[in-house]
Formats: C-alpha cells, sequence, structure tokens
C-alpha cells in the first residue's frame, strides 16, 4: 500500500486549519479529494488484511468506491465550510445568507431611495395658474439607457413667464483676462506703450495708480456693427478689484523729456535732472521712467525746482558753478526732480508726464459668476418683489449649468442679492436667467389602482407581490418614506414598521423587498394587526416606482410626459441627486449591527457615522472627535464624500437623530486626486491586452475592484501591498515591475514615495480612471 497507484501521484498532508482573528473568511475543510483519497488508500495501523493488495487504476472496483469516497468527502467538507462562512455576518458572501442574518436583528435593508430636485416651468399667458401633483417629467437618457420619470411632489402655482434675463456687473478690467475696451477704433495707443491705470474721481478706499505696458490692440467690431479697442496689457503691480468704467480711467503721457547729458550726473539716488525745465511737472505728479533695455519704472514727484546748470565749468567742478572769469559762462535753466523711485543708469531714459485719458472706455461683461455679486436685470426686465427674506430661485447660465439660490431683490427691482449658495459654488457662464416657478420633483412613476388580490380572513398572515419594482421610497431625516397605499374594501389601511404590539383589530400592513427588490404587502394574523376580510380582488394598491442612485444630470429632466395648458417647457439647470440604490451586502454587513446599537440616535462618535452613512447618496462617511478653538468645546466632525447631494442627505438625517445640545460639523470631505503608473510582467502564455483590462478591472471595476465606489474610505490609508495583491490576483500577471503613485494636494503634485499612503483626516484618495496607466511587458524569464 506504500506505493503510489499512478506516477503523478504525491503524498497529500491534510489541510491545516487556521483562523485568525479578523479574517473575512473561515477556513473549515479538513481536507479535499487528493487527502481523503490518499488517506482511504494507506492501510490503518495492525491493519495486515489489504497489505498484499497493490490498486490497479483501469480494472480495479475496489479502487473506484475508494475515489467515490473521497469524492464525497471533498464536497460535504465543502459545503461545511461553505455553510459555516455563510452563518457568520463578517463572512457571509451571498446576499440572501446577509439578508437572513440582519433579520434576526430586527434590522431592514434600506431599499431604493429615488432622487429629488429642483426644476423650473416657464410658463406662457397673462395669469398665474397651479400645476397639480400628477405632473410628470421625463429624462432625456443617453445610450443604452431608459428614460426616468419625475413627479411632482405637490400642487404648486406657478406665474407667467417664471424667468428674468441677468447678468453679473460689467467691469472696465478683470483680473483674470488682463484687457480693457475703447470706444471706436483707437490709433493713440499700441504694442510697447507705457499706460496709467487711474481712478477717475475720489473713491474709497482710494485706488494706487498702476502702470500697465501694452503688449496688443485689437480693433473688433461688435454685433451692432460698432467698433471698440480691445487692448490687452502686463503689470508688474497689482490690479484694484473690479470696478465699473466709470470709476477708471486709462490714461497716456502726452508729454516727455529726456535726462540731462552734458556733464555732471543725471540720476543720483531718487534726485533727477531732466534736459530742459518742464514746468507742468508739479509735486504729487505722476512719471513714468521709460528705457529700451528696462521695464518702464512709475514714480511719484515730491519735489521740483527749477536749477541752472553750466555747459562749461571749470574742468572737475560741479556744473552747478560758474567758470571762473574771463570764460564767460554758458548756462542752461532745467528742471531738476526728488521722485519716489528712479532707475539706477540714465542710459537712454526717458521721463513720460503730462496725463491724459486716452478715450472713453467700456465696461466689459464679466466671463463667470460665482455669486459673490449682485445680478443686475436686463433691461427692461426686473426681478419680482419679495417679502424681504429673500425667494428660492434656479441660477441657469449659457451653456444650461446652473444652481439654487435664494434671490433677494433690490428696492427697484433692478438687482438681486443671492445667497443660500453651496460652499463651493459653481462658476457659471454669463448670460444668465434667474428662474422662479420652482417645482420640487421626486423619482416615481405613479400606478394608479393596481388589484392586488382576494382577502380571505381563513389564512393568516396573506402576502402579496407589487407588479412594479422598484418601489419609490423617499428620503425622511435619517429614514424613508414609502409611497405605498393600500385600501381594503375601499378603506385605506395604514402601512407600519413591523406587527410588533399590534392590535388583533388593527388595519395595518407591512411592506418589504426581496432579493429582486420586488416589493410584498404583508397583512397581519389576528393577533398582531387584523387578517384581511373575505372579498373578491378587494385588496388594491396605489404607488410609485422607481429608485436608484443613477440620476439626470444638469439640463436632461426637460421632457414633458403629458403637454400641460401654458407650460412652455421645463428647464433643469441644477442636476437632481439623493438618490440610493439598495443597501448593498458589504455595507449592510458593516453598517446593520451598528445601526442596531443606535436605537435611532446618535450619542457616540461611531453613531453619527452610521447614521450618516446610512443617509440616501452617501457613498462613504467618517467622524471624528475634534476640539473647536473657537467654541472651546469638542465637537463631532463627519465628513461625507462624495457630492453636494451626498452632504446635504447627510446633513439632513443627523438633524434628525443627534442630540441638539451637541454640536455637529458636517463637513465635504476632500477628494485626492490620484494616478497610478504600473508596468505589470505578462506569463508568455497569456494575451498582455487581455492582462492589462484584467488589472485595471481589479483596481476600478465598480463594485468588486480595490477602488471600487466608495472606497477608499475617508481617512483610509492605502497600501502598496494592497494594489500589488489586486494586479497578481489576476490569471497571466506574474509581478509588477515599476510602480508609482502620484497624488495631488493642495494644488502641488506628489509622488507618494513610501508604502502606506495616508489621506489625512477628512480627505480620501480619488482614483482617476483616465489616470490609471497600465503597461505590460511579456517576462522573458521562463
Amino acid at each position: 500500500m506504500a506505493d503510489n497507484v499512478c506516477p503523478c501521484d504525491t503524498p497529500r498532508s491534510r489541510l491545516t486549519i487556521s483562523n485568525s482573528p479578523g479574517l473575512s473568511a473561515i477556513s473549515y475543510r479538513v481536507g479535499d479529494f487528493n487527502s481523503f483519497r490518499e488517506a482511504l488508500l494507506q492501510a490503518l495501523a495492525g491493519e495486515t488484511q489489504l497489505t498484499a493488495w497493490r490498486p490497479n487504476a483501469v480494472t480495479d472496483l475496489a479502487l473506484q468506491m475508494i475515489e467515490w469516497w473521497a469524492y464525497l468527502g471533498d464536497i460535504l467538507t465543502f459545503y461545511n465550510e461553505r455553510i459555516a462562512n455563510e452563518s457568520y455576518l463578517g463572512t457571509a458572501t451571498q446576499a440572501q445568507s446577509v439578508r437572513s442574518l440582519i433579520a434576526l436583528l430586527g434590522y431592514r435593508p434600506r431599499p431604493g431611495i429615488a432622487a429629488t430636485g429642483t426644476v423650473a416651468a416657464l410658463v406662457s399667458g397673462k395669469n398665474g395658474f397651479t400645476i397639480p401633483g400628477a405632473f410628470s417629467i421625463d429624462s432625456k437618457p443617453g445610450p443604452g439607457q431608459s428614460p426616468q420619470t419625475f413627479e411632482l411632489s405637490a400642487d404648486t402655482p406657478v406665474t407667467p413667464s417664471g424667468s428674468v434675463p441677468a447678468l453679473p456687473p460689467q467691469y472696465l478690467l478683470w483680473p483674470a483676462t488682463n484687457q480693457f475696451l475703447i470706444d471706436g477704433a483707437s490709433a493713440q495707443v499700441s504694442a510697447g506703450d507705457s499706460l496709467l491705470l487711474a481712478s477717475s474721481n475720489p473713491v474709497t478706499p482710494p485706488i494706487a495708480p498702476a502702470l500697465l505696458s501694452v503688449t496688443s490692440t485689437t480693433v473688433i467690431t461688435t454685433p451692432a456693427n460698432t467698433k471698440q479697442t480691445q487692448v490687452t496689457f502686463t503689470t508688474a503691480g497689482s490690479l484694484p478689484a473690479p470696478m465699473p468704467a466709470s470709476a477708471l480711467s486709462i490714461q497716456r503721457s502726452s508729454l516727455s523729456v529726456p535726462l540731462w547729458t552734458a556733464n555732471g550726473a543725471a540720476i543720483s539716488g531718487t534726485t533727477v535732472q531732466l534736459a530742459s525745465v518742464a514746468r507742468s511737472i508739479q509735486p504729487g505728479s505722476l512719471v513714468v521712467f521709460s528705457a529700451p533695455n528696462i521695464s518702464p519704472i512709475l514714480a511719484t514727484v515730491e519735489s521740483a525746482i527749477d536749477v541752472l546748470w553750466y555747459l562749461n565749468p571749470d574742468a572737475g567742478s560741479d556744473p552747478s558753478q560758474a567758470p571762473k572769469p574771463p570764460t564767460v559762462p554758458i548756462g542752461v535753466l532745467h528742471t531738476q526732480l526728488t521722485v519716489t523711485a528712479a532707475p539706477s543708469s540714465p542710459n537712454g531714459v526717458t521721463v513720460l508726464f503730462g496725463w491724459r485719458n486716452l478715450g472713453s472706455l467700456i465696461d466689459q461683461p464679466a466671463t463667470s459668476f460665482d455669486g459673490s455679486t449682485p445680478l443686475n436685470a436686463v433691461a427692461p426686465g426686473v426681478f419680482p418683489s419679495g417679502d424681504g427674506t429673500g425667494t428660492p430661485i434656479l441660477i441657469e447660465d449659457a451653456l444650461g449649468n446652473g444652481v439654487a439660490a435664494i434671490g433677494t431683490p433690490s428696492s427697484d427691482q433692478a438687482s438681486l442679492k443671492i445667497s443660500g449658495l453651496p460652499s463651493t459654488p459653481p462658476a457659471l457662464t454669463p448670460p444668465l436667467n434667474v428662474l422662479y416657478n420652482l417645482l420640487a420633483v421626486s423619482r416615481g412613476k405613479t400606478v394608479g389602482s393596481e388589484i392586488l388580490g382576494s382577502g380571505n380572513a381563513a389564512i393568516a398572515g396573506q402576502s402579496f407581490v407589487l407588479a412594479k419594482s422598484p418601489v419609490t421610497y423617499l428620503a425622511n431625516g435619517a429614514g424613508y418614506l414609502s409611497t405605498v397605499s393600500v385600501w381594503v374594501n375601499g378603506r385605506q389601511w395604514k402601512e407600519v414598521a413591523s406587527f410588533y404590539n399590534q392590535a388583533p383589530d388593527a388595519e395595518v400592513y407591512v411592506t418589504s423587498e426581496d432579493d429582486q427588490q420586488q416589493t410584498h404587502v404583508t397583512f397581519g394574523d389576528g393577533v398582531n394587526g387584523a387578517r384581511l376580510p373575505t372579498g373578491t380582488n378587494n385588496i388594491t394598491a396605489r404607488y410609485r416606482y422607481g429608485s436608484g442612485a443613477s440620476s439626470p444630470g444638469a439640463g436632461q429632466l426637460t421632457v414633458i410626459s403629458k403637454p400641460f395648458p401654458n407650460v412652455s417647457s421645463i428647464r433643469n439647470p441644477a442636476p437632481v441627486g439623493g438618490g440610493a440604490d439598495p443597501d448593498p451586502p458589504d455595507q449592510i454587513k458593516t453598517y446593520a449591527p451598528r445601526s442596531v446599537l443606535t436605537f435611532g440616535r446618535a450619542v457616540s462618535a461611531d453613531d453619527y457615522e452610521v447614521i450618516a452613512a446610512q443617509a440616501p447618496g452617501v457613498t462613504r462617511a467618517k467622524s471624528y472627535w475634534s476640539w473647536s478653538g473657537d467654541e472651546q468645546r469638542a465637537v463631532v466632525a463627519v465628513y461625507v464624500g462624495d457630492d453636494q447631494a451626498a452632504l446635504t442627505s447627510a446633513q439632513s438625517a443627523l438633524a434628525a437623530s443627534s442630540d441638539p445640545n451637541k454640536h455637529v460639523a458636517v463637513l465635504a470631505a476632500t477628494a485626492i486626486p490620484t494616478a497610478l503608473l504600473l508596468l505589470v510582467l505578462v506569463d508568455p502564455a497569456y494575451v498582455p491586452d487581455d492582462v492589462k483590462a484584467s488589472v485595471r478591472s481589479a483596481l476600478l471595476d465598480p463594485e468588486d475592484g480595490l477602488f471600487a465606489t466608495g472606497r477608499p474610505g475617508i481617512g483610509e490609508a492605502v497600501f502598496n501591498s494592497q494594489i500589488f495583491q489586486a494586479c497578481l490576483s489576476v490569471a497571466g500577471a506574474r509581478s509588477v515591475s515599476v510602480f508609482l503613485f502620484v497624488s495631488v494636494r493642495n494644488g502641488a503634485v506628489k509622488l507618494e514615495k513610501k508604502s502606506r499612503h495616508d489621506p489625512g483626516e477628512g480627505a480620501f484618495f480619488d482614483l482617476q480612471p483616465d489616470l490609471v496607466f497600465v503597461f505590460t511587458e511579456v517576462d522573458g524569464h521562463a
């Protein structure tokens, strides 16, 4: 029995079982086919009956029976291990197992949540009217997608038009452009000229003059067929804040004078000798020193006097001293200036002065709008009067993008003060439209009346399945609201969370979702909740269906499902959001046990994190205890990713569950843009392009990748070994020979050289798919 049955057989020892704490799987198998087969072929201690047996691998039925038993042992131990893993929440892999385990905790996995948002209606006619809650709008689907239906949440009154064209204030200068406009085709300015930017009248605070160097001029023709001169410039100093053209002037010198060149020093420190008399230069005047090889210098004159210098002073004597007789003195009167700044060398220097306005300046329209300035209505339009507290509005830009805000009109209704913007408002491109007829909408299409079936009083706990799925649930603070309403014999029953403590005659029902996200409506058993009365098709339901994290972007939710009188169009400049897919198994495993500990209220930092993480639309959340120096007390800081809708959702959830006496700061997490460069050595037996695609999937797959949606978490470090493990799990990948992990922090590109990459508090690594560079090379070693 010691001989092997065939040469390829190698002795196998029993599998070693070792389960260290914190593993994601349980090792439970005591053997597999090979180890069981080997054990069965070995003689037991003291066994002598079969010592002479030599199994034949071709015709020996005894060997076949042994292999049958080895096969059965392999199957049984495999399923024993799977049963052991599926029996614990931390190691279960099947969605059904996870649901069964968390049901023991009384935890209901969150179903899909509908996205919500605000759109605007443009209305024709002269009178206002009310748009009913049944009004529905469809999205414009992308390739391979289906349209999503959104419905108005409640009856909403609207007024005629609902749109006011608006522009940000127009200014002469915008620091980002370094340009200004002159009315008409001006020939007074050209490249290389030095110009002064100054205030045209006294302003508070005063504006410091700025020296501009012209780089180019262009005559442009406006849509109104008028001419304008666009001047582009550079400046060594700082420009004032954007101001109207009426408050500023651009000036060009009308006079110039060279420096003294006959004898003596033309420049001594800040004392300058001109070549002639320039009595128009007075203390306080501005002058510019210009020369071919130096940058222009702007200076203020502190003093200006006329002095007499001689062209023929005694040799080596001061030119301000007359020559001794009998030499006839030749005197030249000129102006001596004391200035605030002067060039170090007089070579080729000319002094520019006598500044005159260059021409009529024209305000330039703003190239972007961030809400920091009021908006001006485009005449003859005016902003609707308000009650002084502000009116909700949508601002739409020229590209169809926009943002929700609060608008407060001025007393003359010509300008609008903007507030209520998100912490990082988008940059909008003028011209703008301010939209007023706002409609609160949520995803979901109404099923008006669906017959669920017939009641039977003899059956306890009758259950019915709704025909359409997924049913729409709407976010409500830390929880959600169902849109399911049920009638029994024409009488509406009430939905409850569970049958616990319900009276035997309570007309209630419970909804739940199965693994396919179909919604079941279940009634009582006569002990906890009333049984259904007997009848034919006497159970009906009204509900909405449609939910999920995917939602239309800006400008995509505009299709009116069914025309409505005087509603000419729907505008959707701000994207809807806040939707969520049903809880994935990984999230259920993480948060179900922790949510039971919260009992619906937040006390510990973990509680705050759990409630925020379970808010619709939130893919990652992290809480920290922090110390507020301003408030001199401990605060809870909850960071949320990834967008404004998620932040708003988390704020609503925590507001409903947190201690009002405890300060909670809900903050947007910082996404750190991250890039990877990998060179993977490939087994020659594999196709390099296939290995490359599989490596990218191992890193970026939205569900299973190392950097899947919501991964890594906020504050979670990333290890090089994790990335290597993901890459080498791909068949055909032998090794990673080149590896670069690059992040962008505070605008600076950083090559992360350590093996552990820590994003820091409130931040997470955001791997950009287009910045993952995977290169392959066939491994030349056998």
